[in-house]
This record gives C-alpha cells, sequence and structure tokens, in this order.
C-alpha cells in the first residue's frame, strides 16, 4: 500500500477496515498510524508511507516505511518513551522493542528511512534488502508499475502481486474452487489500483501487468464497441453474472481446440453471459446466455443430428431443445465452463443454455413473473460505480448461504468479515501494450 495522503486515507478507511482485513491482514495498520500521528508535524507532507505484507497464511506480518530523518526518530522515541540506550543491534543499526496498545513492534531508523514491523525478522531482511538486487525495484515487470505511481503521487494506491496473494488465501478456498481461484493468480505478475473508501464502499481503479500465457492475452488485438448488460434477460435474484465481450472471435479462438473453435463460430458467440441463481432457496442452477440469431432456420442449424423443431419440449409456450453446440464453454472463461450446454431455449434475442432441462423450466418460470436484474438495488450500486465499456464483467451478491461454494466450512467458522461483503464486482477493459485496465467494487453492510 503506497499512502500518498494519509490523513485521507485514515479518514477513508476506517469505515472498511475491519472487513478488508480478511483480505489484507491490515490488523498492525492501527500502530502504524500511531506512529505516524506522533511524528506527521516533524513530516514533510510529501512524505510517502509505504506498507507492505510478507508470509504465507500461516505466518503472515506487515512491515510499514517511511523517510526520516535522526532528528525526527530521536523526537519519536522520546515521545514513545523508549530509553535511546535500550536497543538490539543488528549490523550496524539500531532496533527498539515497543508494545503500544495495538500490538508489539520493532522499529528502526537505516539509511534516511524509519521502519516498523510486528516481525523483527521481517524489519531485519528490509534493511538487508535496501538498495540491493532483491528490492521489489528490480522485480521483473515491476518497473512499468512503478511508473504508474509515480506519473500520479497525488493518490494512495494498493499494488498487488497476484501469485503471492492468490497463495495466500488458497488454503481458505473450498476444494471445488481452488483451481479457478488459482488461476487468478496467472492472470497478471502485479496489479496497482488506485483506491478509494466511502461509506462501506471500496473502489479499485487501475492496471494489470498481464502473465505471457494470460486470459488477458485472448484480448490483446479486439477491437470494436462492447454490447450493453441485457437487464431484461438476467433474473433479479441471483448469485453472479459474468459478462464477456468478444467482437473478433477468429483471433480469440486461436487457442481453442477444433470443436470449440467451431461451436464458437457457429453460435457467432460475440456476447456471452453466465449467471447462477438459488432456485426455491435450495436448488442452485447455472446458465449461459448468447446473442443471436434465433430465427427458427437458425436454430436447426445448433440442434444435434438427426433433432427436428419438432423434438423440442413445450414449456408454458416455450420450447426446449437439446444442443448441438456442446463445446463452446470450454473457450470462454472459468465460470462459463461450469455450464454443461445440454439444453437450450431462446429469450428476447438470446439463447439460454443449461446443463438440463429443469433449470431452462425455472428460468421460463422467472420470464413470466416478470423479476430482472434492473430491480436488484446491488446490482444498481455495482452498476453505478463501474466503467460501462469493458470486454469482461463479473458481478456476484452475497447471500451468504452462496458462500460455502467458494470457501473452505473452516474459514467460515471464524466469524469472517467477509459475510458483511455483498457485492464483488470486476471489469476489465482492452489492454494497452502489457497494461490492462480494470476495477474492482466491494460493498458491505453493517451488523
Amino acid at each position: 500500500i503506497q499512502i500518498n495522503n494519509n490523513d485521507e486515507f485514515v479518514k477513508s478507511i476506517s469505515s472498511c477496515k475491519s472487513y478488508l482485513n480478511d483480505v489484507f491482514a491490515l490488523d498492525a495498520l492501527s500502530g502504524f498510524e500511531y506512529f505516524i500521528d506522533l511524528t506527521k508535524d516533524d513530516l514533510s507532507d510529501a512524505q510517502r508511507l509505504v506498507i507492505s505484507g510478507h508470509g504465507n497464511a500461516d505466518n503472515f506480518s506487515l512491515l510499514m516505511s517511511i523517510k526520516m530523518d535522526e532528528k525526527t526518530f530521536s523526537k519519536l522515541l522520546k515521545r514513545l518513551q523508549i530509553n535511546p540506550k535500550d536497543y538490539s543491534k543488528f549490523e550496524h543499526y539500531k532496533m527498539y522493542d515497543i508494545g503500544t496498545h495495538y500490538k508489539k513492534f520493532v522499529i528502526v531508523q537505516h539509511d534516511g528511512v524509519f521502519s516498523a514491523s510486528d516481525n523483527k525478522e521481517l524489519l531485519q531482511n528490509s534493511i538487508r534488502t535496501f538498495n540491493s538486487s532483491k528490492s521489489i525495484l528490480k522485480s521483473d515487470g515491476f518497473n512499468e508499475i512503478d511508473q504508474l505511481l509515480q506519473k500520479n503521487n497525488r493518490q494512495n494506491w494498493i499494488i498487488i502481486h497476484h501469485e503471492r496473494l492468490m497463495g495466500f488465501h488458497l488454503a481458505k478456498i473450498n476444494d471445488t474452487f481452488r483451481d479457478s481461484f488459482a488461476a487468478v493468480g496467472n492472470l497478471a505478475s502485479w496489479s496497482a489500483y488506485q483506491v478509494r473508501f466511502t461509506d462501506n464502499e471500496v473502489s479499485f481503479s487501475g492496471y494489470s501487468l498481464m502473465t505471457k500465457n494470460s486470459f488477458f492475452q485472448r484480448f490483446v488485438s479486439q477491437s470494436g464497441n462492447h454490447g450493453d448488460l441485457p437487464e431484461s434477460i438476467l433474473p433479479a435474484q441471483l448469485n453472479y453474472y459474468v459478462s464477456l465481450q468478444i467482437p473478433d472471435l477468429a483471433q480469440y479462438s486461436q487457442t481453442s481446440t477444433s470443436a470449440e473453435k467451431a461451436d464458437l463460430l457457429k453460435l457467432n458467440c460475440q456476447e456471452s453471459y453466465c449467471f447462477s441463481t438459488t432456485y426455491n432457496d435450495t436448488t442452485l442452477y447455472n446458465y449461459v446466455a448468447v446473442k443471436g440469431d434465433t430465427s427458427q432456420s437458425f436454430i436447426v442449424s445448433i440442434l444435434p443430428e438427426g433433432h427436428t423443431l419438432d423434438s423440442a419440449v413445450s414449456y408454458k409456450n416455450f420450447k426446449i431443445y437439446a444442443s448441438g453446440v456442446p463445446h463452446f464453454t470450454n473457450a470462454l472463461s472459468s465460470i462459463h465452463q461450469e455450464v454443461i450446454p445440454n439444453y437450450f431455449t431462446d429469450y428476447q434475442g438470446y439463447y439460454i443454455f443449461s446443463d438440463s432441462i429443469e433449470p431452462l423450466k425455472a428460468y421460463i418460470d422467472n420470464c413470466l413473473n416478470g423479476q430482472f436484474i434492473e430491480q436488484n438495488q446491488y446490482y444498481l450500486f455495482s452498476k453505478n460505480n463501474l466503467p460501462s465499456d469493458n470486454r469482461f464483467q463479473l458481478f456476484f451478491q452475497n447471500q451468504n448461504k452462496y458462500l460455502d461454494h467458494y470457501l473452505s466450512s473452516q474459514f467460515l467458522q471464524t466469524q469472517s468479515g467477509l459475510e458483511n461483503l455483498r457485492v464483488f464486482s470486476y471489469t476489465f477493459s482492452q489492454p494497452i501494450g502489457n497494461l490492462v485496465p480494470n476495477s474492482i467494487y466491494l460493498k458491505f453492510v453493517t451488523n
């Protein structure tokens, strides 16, 4: 976390810090802010505070650093009522132990920098790393991220190393979803986000540095306008939806299998939506919607061999057909791949696919009841806080009982602050070189 405006950061994060603690382990943050409060009259307003997280799920610690001269550090020791002679030595630096009402810390002033941590070994490693080839500034690809930070030094930033952050949280993820979660770590090496906190809401807006074989790479040469979200086909009470815009299918499908590519091109799958609902509060149904030609002549072309329009199952003036394009979801996002498109119906210019007939009957019932996502207040929160121009969009609505699909039962038993999360939304847009513009929106509710 790079904090360029400390007062604004402290004031705005207060309403969300307890919720974010599950993600970023911020329990030491209050202690760091205590040190800054004691020295802020002696520090320049332009001083940049950097807080970094290190370790793994079993041993995670925070480190803070800010430029500080020896004179200001001496004042801090006095205000903390620490005897300047009561120190332990590391190399030629003096390290001081301090117990605040937040937790225990070790502090040091070295090379014109004040550093503090709740882990002495981490602090020692930080001193060793200073100006060395092991510094984060020398990490592969970090230079492009650092240039972003230097260009905008008035905003507060959160910088993420994908593989390490995903690895830290992997044990919290349900076994059935763990592979998909781990794949997020392969999307990008680093991400940098400007962060904004307002009234139990958190917005991240920034860029990700994509890796060589990332899913993002499929969108490098994509061009063209995106389609608006079809609010009139998505149910109001859903668990999530994923929107995927692919203007150039031929370019996108270059890494797909021949069967996947054939189905994508046959459907002209430039615009697709994967979504999930819980029917009667108990049964989970997943769907994929594809915008396309829903004329009867085209429907015949995507039926299995030997099937005709008369092979359809009738349900309340709708027709449900067996699908002859069973492979296309495997070429889309990992979330789309949860749906096996065995059957489909059509509604308002879209094909609605699912793995069996019963989910499609439930979907038809919803359509006849007229309950669509534009009536969902949490969707409206997300819509108003994310850019509309995107190639990919994810909206997740936490209904608590659905969390066990993603999170391990052991983690849920810890009374996680994530139970207060109501909305998680994510979008990414057309890549710019190696950088992918993307945004995240979180909304929490108080108990």
